[in-house]
């Protein structure tokens, strides 16, 4: 009975926190909106999110259990939030997920909205930890593909890319090698978003010829127990994995760095990303419902040893913020 009191009460408390801090963020805002200078106007809005943010931190609610009181935030102050393109589509997730294809496209191309208080939304969003963290893995992996490709003395280089969402990677990758070593490369494109599978063929239309190019729609959570969707894997040269452990439970993500492994051509590398830290936390969960699975390099370390890989085949790495780790599967030559 004392207990459930004690939580009562703690949920009436942080409730009452999360109002409070919802209705002096509403009264910023609409101050900002009320503002004719950019500069200025951003400058407000920056100052209101922070402080916003840092008062809801301090009720300690991280992850789901705070999905109902950030529910407050947007009955007070949601009406104006709503213009910022990129937390906006983050909470309404009308691709069915927070990191879909089009919001991973514009936080790689730093693109914000037009409207005059949502453009500073979007402004602020794109200055996150996260968001840079998302462009450093990007520029990471597109430097792994063109180094293979550059270091490949076969007439063909398999690159499979597994959550691909817009493939901006690859994109990045085929500017960077010359026409000749282009044509060695053939990537396999997996995600569970059919839309996204097409922009990126369309996208990659402009430097890869369609024969370069597969696209593969299939559920990738099941992944290790559909050997049918697993063999799209088989044989290639690099797989690249920047975003979906951060939402595997850990057997799921054993099994598939299992798979991983089994697929790899020998002499073959596999490359996973997984948020170890993250300072935006508070924004992508009280804003954005935007929920991750955090790892260190001990849990990374972990799950290859679950996946039955040997600690002698693994490397860890981060992107240069530090935030963003990756665990690199090294398969031997024979």
């Amino acid at each position: 009975m004392c207990r459930g009191f004690f939580l009562m009460i703690t949920e009436a408390a942080a409730f009452e926190v999360v109002q409070g801090a919802a209705k002096v963020l509403r009264e910023k805002l609409e101050a900002a909106a009320q503002t004719a200078a950019l500069g200025e106007r951003q400058a407000v809005i920056d100052d209101a999110l922070a402080g916003c943010l840092s008062t809801l931190a301090t009720t300690g609610i991280w992850g789901e259990p705070n999905r109902l009181l950030s529910a407050q935030l947007w009955n007070i102050a949601g009406d104006l939030l709503e213009t910022g393109w990129l937390h906006a589509r983050a909470r309404h997730k009308p691709r069915g997920y927070a990191g879909d294809h089009e919001l991973l496209r514009r936080i790689v191309l730093r693109q914000v909205c037009e409207h005059p208080l949502g453009r500073c939304f979007d402004e602020y969003f794109q200055a996150q930890a996260a968001p840079q963290a998302v462009r450093n893995r990007i520029e990471l992996a597109a430097g792994w593909i063109a180094e293979a490709v550059e270091s490949c003395a076969a007439p063909v280089f398999r690159v499979a890319i597994v959550g691909s969402g817009p493939a901006l990677e690859v994109s990045l990758a085929a500017g960077r090698v010359t026409p000749e070593l282009r044509q060695r490369l053939h990537v396999t494109l997996l995600d569970v978003d059919n839309e996204a599978l097409d922009a990126a063929a369309i996208r990659l239309g402009t430097v890869l010829s369609s024969s370069q190019v597969t696209t593969i729609q299939g559920n990738l959570f099941r992944l290790a127990q559909r050997p049918e969707l697993a063999a799209h894997l088989q044989g290639a040269n690099l797989i690249l994995c920047v975003g979906l452990f951060d939402y595997l439970s850990g057997p799921v993500a054993a099994a598939m760095l299992t798979e991983f492994w089994r697929q790899l051509a020998p002499g073959g590398a596999a490359f996973v990303f997984n948020f170890a830290d993250n300072p935006t936390r508070a924004y992508m969960e009280w804003l954005g419902n935007w929920y991750l699975i955090y790892r260190n390099q001990a849990e990374l370390v972990a799950l290859a040893g679950a996946a039955g890989i040997s600690r002698d085949c693994c490397s860890l790495g981060a992107e240069p913020l530090g935030i963003d780790l990756y665990l690199a599967l090294h398969k031997p030559a024979s």
